[in-house]
């Protein structure tokens, strides 16, 4: 970023700007090290939003809302929907959850953030490839003709079954998900990495290439790998297993930690209808590994504290 701090926390031109972590499409030497810390980076500021529901000391609580203040508008400016909502919803969850309001203020609470939502999701598709700067300045203004259409999903199966029926579009046979598993491995260790759904960005997007990702939806991408009858069933066991994980997590809410970790997951959910991919999931896999050790780190000194005071307690019994 060349040390530009206000291009880097209030990114101005829209998604094709420079951003942090902001790499290639296709990974070359240590573009590994950015993804990771871009992937972390998002998971500690969604966490802002989660722990300051937790907090009891005021000073914590200012702390944090700065924190929020000056970390998520560059989520927003990015130009992505999806990364804006994996920092934010996670908040809302977090207050569906714990909050002790009664359900009617909860109802009403919800309503007025799905119409603020609603607005910034506006903003985002209306300035994602000129910038926000032009909106302020007064020289460009809210096209209230610009639609959200979703996420796109079913347009996104219609072009699968057409390319199917084209002979364009040939089975992968698990093939995407394969290069899913294989996205862990960087590519300077693995040159040969495969691309996740290549083809179809190819098809979708032939003056793009690689350079496009685009998300056939979580039904997409299964039939793309199995067919219209078996394809369904593959993001229905991923989706299965992803629920009893975060089952799991809520089995175990008694840990501050295992439950934060449960109301990111919660608040990510949303965004595998976009796709069942770990572009979306890192965060949820690099929070997991943070948490596990840091409950590592809690035992280690809760053992050494009881065997300090069993020392102790010894040497009182003998004297």
């Amino acid at each position: 970023m060349d040390w530009n701090f206000l291009q880097a926390l209030f990114p101005q031109g829209g998604r094709w700007s420079a951003k942090l972590w902001a790499r290639g499409a296709v990974g070359e030497g240590s573009d590994f090290i950015i993804s990771a810390a871009g992937y972390i980076y998002s998971l500690v500021c969604a966490m802002f939003g989660v722990l300051i529901f937790f907090q009891r000391q005021r000073q914590a609580k200012i702390i944090n809302l700065i924190m929020i203040i000056i970390s998520w508008p560059s989520f927003l400016l990015s130009g992505t929907r999806n990364t804006f909502l994996a920092v934010s919803v996670p908040a809302y969850m977090t207050y569906i959850f714990t909050s002790r309001h009664k359900w009617w203020v909860k109802a009403g609470i919800s309503v007025g953030i799905f119409f603020v939502f609603n607005y910034l999701m506006l903003i985002i598709i209306n300035f994602r490839d000129s910038g926000i700067l032009a909106y302020f300045e007064g020289n460009a203004t809210i096209n209230p003709e610009v639609k959200h259409n979703g996420l796109n999903m079913a347009e996104e199966l219609f072009y699968i079954n057409n390319f199917y029926e084209q002979k364009q579009l040939t089975l992968q046979y698990g093939l995407d998900y394969w290069a899913e598993a294989m996205n862990i491995i960087p590519r300077f260790i693995l040159p040969d990495k495969p691309l996740i759904g290549y083809e179809y960005n190819a098809l979708r997007a032939p003056a793009s290439g690689i350079n496009a990702t685009i998300a056939a939806g979580f039904i997409g991408r299964g039939v793309m790998n199995f067919g219209p009858c078996l394809g369904p069933i593959a993001p229905a066991i991923l989706l299965g297993v992803w629920a009893g994980f975060l089952a799991r997590l809520w089995t175990q809410r008694v840990s501050i930690l295992r439950l934060a970790l449960f109301l990111v997951g919660l608040g990510i959910t949303p965004n595998l209808g976009r796709d069942i991919t770990l572009l979306v999931l890192w965060p949820m896999i690099f929070g997991y590994v943070i948490v596990r050790y840091l409950e590592r780190l809690e035992r280690r000194r809760l053992l050494k504290k009881f065997a300090t005071q069993s020392y102790y307690f010894d040497n009182e019994s003998h004297s």
